[in-house]
């Protein structure tokens, strides 16, 4: 399996949690929202989407 394969398939999961999120946790807090969003983790993961 190449690289990219295995980089397509992390995108692939993490496009599912990310989806899976807005499913099952509808209506967060606005500042739970606000917290993630300035949480560099997050940011990381968010590039990764792109």
């Amino acid at each position: 399996m190449s690289l990219s394969e295995i980089n397509n398939i992390i995108n692939s999961v993490k496009k599912v949690i990310y989806d899976a999120l807005f499913e099952y946790f509808n209506s967060p807090p606005e500042i739970a929202i606000l917290a993630s969003f300035l949480d560099s983790k997050f940011k990381k993961c968010m590039d990764g989407l792109k």
